[in-house]
């Protein structure tokens, strides 16, 4: 295997060195999210409402899920600011312990709509041109919570991130007529050696120039661009398939920190496709990293899909 790969959505260079590795069971034993379902000094268990801004969205009554907009937001709709902003802190349970790992399809497919109905209504104000879901777990992840929740940041900017990976896909499909990701999906599907699970409508693949330890991304096997787009049936599939893949994440890495991030816009193309991605941080991206921009990556992706698919 080539120890050398250019990430084809970002030309991120990654260095893997497999004698680096940890093994698998090396992180069975971070378990340390208190099993509780409730706890007093948490802002988010029921009970504390009034230790956050008030709710906005929720679901279920007495509620199941929350949305709140956060109480120290990265960005805000000040006149004087350079970039405006909206942000909400999605409380995706009423228990303090029921991370996602353990939601029944129902939750998920729930969770998923209520991305959708709060990201739709950002995307109302003129102002914003780029929506982000993501979630943060654990720590080492960035989040300052345990209680089970995720964020959406709506921005009057589209991020670097984003225009770099529309431009890679925009001079692709121009070149090929024909979108990077649909191929890229046809082509790992039809090699079989970093499929982790597939269903009907979406397909889980370990990415050939995966930048972390154990990354996955879901992609919908019907080229998408919005997560407007959905379909219920595509939903409750997508829904399927989180919960399968968090379940094979704890049973063979154990109770890891990791980021979760949605890539979507808002409206439909023919040459960007819906991903997300699951990116573990079992590892630290350091001095090397930092002062590069190169990876090194100590696990190959062929060789996580195998640790994924037990």
């Amino acid at each position: 295997m080539s120890n050398f790969r250019i990430n084809f959505e970002t030309g991120e260079q990654v260095i893997y060195s497999a004698k680096r590795a940890a093994r698998p069971k090396d992180f069975l034993e971070k378990d340390t999210v208190d099993n509780l379902e409730y706890k007093k000094e948490c802002p988010f268990c029921v009970g504390n409402e009034e230790s956050t801004p008030p709710t906005i969205y929720k679901v279920g009554e007495p509620w199941i899920m929350r949305v709140v907009e956060n109480k120290y937001p990265a960005v805000t709709m000040q006149e004087d600011q350079d970039i405006k902003g909206i942000h909400y802190v999605v409380v995706e349970s009423n228990k303090h312990n029921c991370n996602i790992d353990k939601f029944n399809v129902e939750d998920l497919e729930r969770l998923l709509k209520l991305y959708i109905k709060v990201s739709s209504d950002i995307y109302k104000n003129p102002d914003m041109q780029y929506v982000q879901i993501f979630k943060n777990y654990k720590r080492e992840a960035g989040a300052s919570l345990e209680h089970p929740h995720s964020q959406i940041i709506g921005v009057s900017f589209i991020p670097n991130n984003i225009l770099k990976e529309l431009d890679v896909s925009r001079d692709y499909y121009y070149g090929k007529e024909s979108c990077i990701y649909c191929d890229e999906i046809e082509k790992e599907l039809n090699i079989n050696k970093r499929v982790v699970i597939e269903n009907e409508h979406f397909v889980v693949l370990c990415p050939y120039a995966s930048l972390y330890q154990y990354q996955t991304q879901i992609l919908p096997k019907r080229h998408i661009s919005s997560l407007f787009s959905l379909t219920e049936v595509e939903i409750k599939g997508l829904a399927h398939i989180l919960k399968d893949l968090f379940e094979r994440y704890r049973r063979n890495l154990g109770d890891i920190a990791y980021n979760m991030y949605f890539h979507c816009i808002e409206k439909e193309v023919k040459e960007y496709h819906l991903h997300i991605d699951i990116c573990p941080r079992t590892n630290i991206h350091a001095g090397f990293e930092i002062s590069t921009g190169a990876i090194i990556n100590s696990v190959y992706p062929e060789d996580a899909t195998e640790v994924l698919r037990g």
